[in-house]
């Protein structure tokens, strides 16, 4: 509504005084602001939002309509209230529920904390969304009122981390009437880290929250909509106060068992790394290899350990965050009693990906055995039956589910910008050409860009007759 332009950012408090002195454009004759000026009736949410402005904007400095200010604060008390209509705007539980706890919250800002109030919002806790916990638990801290309750408040929505090796975010309501309230994952994380944080309750997995925050940006380096960038930006800005006010001066120790494999130092803020390889045949097998760094002078680190393996014995499979099923069956020729497929059998391959969270850049890598080798229905030169053929479904979102998929003469890869959570499959054909007994290479999914996150199925003998 503002057009706030990139280069409005030099000059951003003369902007933003501009915005606050335009408020008025907004109001209502009931007390709270439209979305659009001249409006009859006032959306309470975007009402709560602007005084949350207001009030943060005077404490650093602006200068804010005080008229106007008690204006609202008059407007959302009476949205409190029993009295207040809300059957005249089409919105649910989520979104009443959303905005009463950001007018407690902007209330407890005021010096106004309406403890009733409070208190009956924190009987309906268990039936909150996420970015509504958060709101509770910002005000029960600002209030400095029954500890033991906002730590219940703040398990409940430590309860809500999906966690994986590398990254981490807080899973929240889907509820559509939530879309009012502008809901997002990104934003529920974001908000969820930031209250953690300022209400002095950090958490192990809170690098790898900011590590999902910052995989979630788009190519121009932001977040998808004005609320996800605000919160993102206040809890980053939480987790830089907290944590790496300081300025790096300082030397790491690397330890690995008798070997110092370096000591590098870093001075001032760079996204430079040190980094190593070290081949294992320098250890003996069997043996335990200690890891230690040690740190001297100031600022905070981060370190990451890979370990890179070729076995050379038969694998088995494995489910690292994400799972893969492979299954076959004839639709041409036959299988023999022992197992084994006569040659020239038409097979038909599935291969079944499931995983409990979304997952970003899948790719699935199938190998096939020496005596196989698949079909690609799109040459013109496969017979006309099974060129409808189709290995998936494309979803009405290109990235959402497999998208994308290139046949080899010795493997089949396919790929995926972004899995939901749940149960995705993919089917193709190929032959069983040649007369033997092959390995089937396991086959192996991951996410391309935290590799650490895969599932493999186990090795086995294929024999072609």
């Amino acid at each position: 509504a503002f057009a706030i332009e990139r280069t409005a950012i030099e000059n951003h408090r003369q902007k933003a005084q501009s915005i606050l002195d335009h408020l008025m454009d907004f109001r209502t004759p009931e007390g709270g602001l439209a979305y659009w000026p001249g409006k009859e009736f006032a959306n309470p949410y975007a009402t709560a939002w602007a005084a949350f402005a207001m009030i943060r904007a005077r404490e650093n400095g602006y200068r804010v309509d005080e008229a106007l200010l008690q204006s609202i604060t008059n407007y959302l008390h009476n949205v409190l209230t029993s009295e207040f209509n809300t059957g005249r705007y089409p919105y649910g539980d989520g979104y009443w529920s959303v905005t009463r706890c950001l007018i407690l919250y902007d209330l407890a800002l005021l010096g106004k904390v309406d403890y009733g109030y409070l208190a009956r919002m924190y009987q309906k806790r268990r039936d909150l969304s996420g970015f509504a916990l958060g709101l509770l638990l910002q005000t029960f801290h600002l209030a400095d009122i029954a500890k033991s309750q906002a730590d219940s408040i703040a398990a409940q929505l430590l309860n809500g981390l999906r966690i994986s090796q590398r990254t981490a975010y807080f899973e929240d309501a889907t509820s559509p009437d939530l879309r009012w309230c502008f809901h997002s994952p990104v934003r529920t994380t974001a908000q969820a880290l930031y209250v953690l944080l300022q209400t002095g309750r950090s958490f192990p997995q809170a690098q790898q929250v900011i590590n999902w925050l910052m995989a979630q940006r788009n190519r121009q380096g932001t977040w998808q909509s004005t609320q996800e960038n605000i919160f993102v930006i206040m809890a980053l800005d939480e987790w830089f106060r907290q944590f790496e006010k300081a300025t790096p001066d300082m030397k790491i120790t690397v330890q690995l068992a008798d070997q110092q494999p370096g000591e590098p130092t870093f001075q001032g803020r760079t996204l430079k790394a040190w980094h190593r390889s070290l081949s294992l045949q320098q250890f003996t097998s069997g043996q335990t290899i200690p890891i230690s760094l040690n740190k001297t002078g100031n600022g905070r680190y981060f370190y990451e350990f890979q370990l890179r393996s070729w076995p050379n014995v038969p694998v088995r499979g494995r489910d690292h965050g994400i799972s893969i099923v492979k299954k076959w069956k004839v639709l041409e020729g036959k299988v023999m009693n022992d197992g084994a497929v006569a040659a020239g059998s038409l097979l038909n391959i599935t291969l079944t990906v499931a995983t409990h969270q979304e997952r970003y850049f899948v790719v699935v890598d199938d190998p096939l055995p020496a005596g196989w080798e698949p079909v690609n229905t799109r040459f013109k030169t496969v017979a006309k039956a099974y060129q409808d053929y189709k290995p998936f479904v494309l979803s009405n979102l290109y990235w959402d589910g497999f998208n994308h998929y290139e046949i080899h003469d010795d493997r089949v890869l396919v790929y995926a910008d972004r899995l939901l959570p749940g149960v995705h499959t993919f089917s193709y054909l190929c032959r069983a050409l040649t007369a033997g007994k092959f390995i089937m290479p396991s086959t192996r999914v991951e996410e391309m860009y935290t590799p650490e996150v895969y599932g493999r199925t186990s090795d086995q003998y294929m024999i072609v007759r």
